[in-house]
């Protein structure tokens, strides 16, 4: 189900990805209007068996972590940028389908779409020669039948887990004309992100993000991406302003320099 929110136009290998600008000399100005309503998107779900929807990890669940990391990005974002309505698509345990979701973030106009996942790995298979069987067979029939031994290999399997590690963050910009309708049935109608915060089958991630301090962690570094967004589209906005002298000038709604930014300034990261 994960894979049929189809919001992103490429891939990038970590939160850091957007919180290579320090939050703390990020302050977002009370006045700002650029973005109003920001919509959080916690993955998964209890399903209406009492099951559980997502990855499993040793001893915890997706949609447990995305619902607990999703509560607290609403708590830092309403904490740090007060002059935003925050709103969530799924506050409590139960699954919430994935076109009421999108109706959710639509009907409240969102300007930004946050969805929380926790990713996962197959386990690794191994295998190991042990020794070999001698069997029997037969070829032919009537007088012609013959016996044939044959060695075969025996061998041990086993599993480990898998080490992958790390964060991952799909973009989906929303700014291509030709793409909006298709966006407005099937996923929201604004630019999107869908943060995959870590590995549930990696036991130190699973511990982290089932700790209060991972997941107050992570809420502070997707509220700094938040933030760094929203410099930049007041940048934007003001060189719009600048170019026309008409402060009622909407600020442009193509977020393509900043995915060109951001994707720069990841490889400046992965060179060091």
């Amino acid at each position: 189900m994960k894979r049929t929110l189809l919001f992103c136009l490429f891939v990038l290998p970590g939160l850091t990805l957007f919180s290579f600008i320090d939050g703390s000399r990020i302050a977002s100005p009370k006045s700002q209007k650029v973005i109003k309503t920001i919509i959080v998107d916690a993955g998964h779900g209890i399903m209406d068996n009492g099951g559980h929807n997502g990855a499993k990890g040793s001893y915890s669940y997706e949609d447990e972590i995305c619902l607990a990391v999703s509560k607290e990005l609403v708590a830092v974002l309403k904490d740090e940028m007060p002059e935003v309505r925050v709103v969530e698509t799924r506050p409590a345990d139960r699954i919430v389908a994935l076109h009421r979701r999108a109706e959710i973030a639509n009907e409240n106009k969102g300007d930004l779409f946050i969805c929380i996942h926790v990713n996962a790995a197959v386990a690794i298979r191994h295998s190991e020669l042990t020794g070999y069987k001698t069997i029997t067979t037969y070829s032919g029939k009537g007088k012609k039948k013959r016996k044939i031994k044959k060695r075969v290999p025996q061998y041990r399997y086993w599993t480990t887990p898998n080490p992958a590690k790390g964060a991952e963050t799909y973009i989906w910009g929303a700014h291509k004309n030709e793409d909006k309708e298709v966006a407005m049935r099937e996923a929201t109608a604004m630019p999107s992100i869908l943060v995959e915060t870590g590995y549930i089958t990696n036991r130190s991630e699973e511990d982290y993000l089932n700790s209060k301090k991972g997941q107050e962690e992570v809420a502070e570094c997707v509220t700094r991406a938040v933030k760094t967004y929203v410099a930049w589209l007041e940048r934007q906005q003001q060189t719009n302003n600048d170019n026309t002298k008409n402060k009622n000038t909407p600020v442009s709604k193509d977020v393509s320099s900043f995915l060109q930014m951001v994707e720069q300034k990841e490889k400046k990261i992965i060179r060091k």
